[in-house]
């Protein structure tokens, strides 16, 4: 989830077989960051079902990755919020 006008990056390291993700413009708070795994949770509360989102997709891509084995985490940085991936 984005905002309008935000950058996306996508990185892939060969050598280490790491993937990083990061989006611009977006800051987590320290709770959020904890539960954006967690079933149906959804960090912009203002969402509605209108706007789209249920709050299942970053549960499946954990529940995926965690049966392959992946380390995974996210993480706010300096420009917004990044996601690390780790394939094995």
């Amino acid at each position: 989830h984005s905002r309008a006008g935000a950058k996306v990056t996508v990185n892939f390291d060969r050598d280490s077989h790491a993937l990083d993700v990061e989006n611009t413009g977006v800051f987590l708070s320290e709770d959020a960051l904890e539960n954006l795994f967690t079933p149906f949770y959804r960090a912009d509360q203002s969402r509605s079902k209108a706007t789209g989102g249920s709050g299942l997709g970053l549960y499946i891509v954990k529940t995926i990755l965690d049966l392959h084995g992946m380390g995974y985490r996210i993480v706010n940085t300096e420009n917004g919020v990044a996601f690390y991936l780790k394939l094995n």
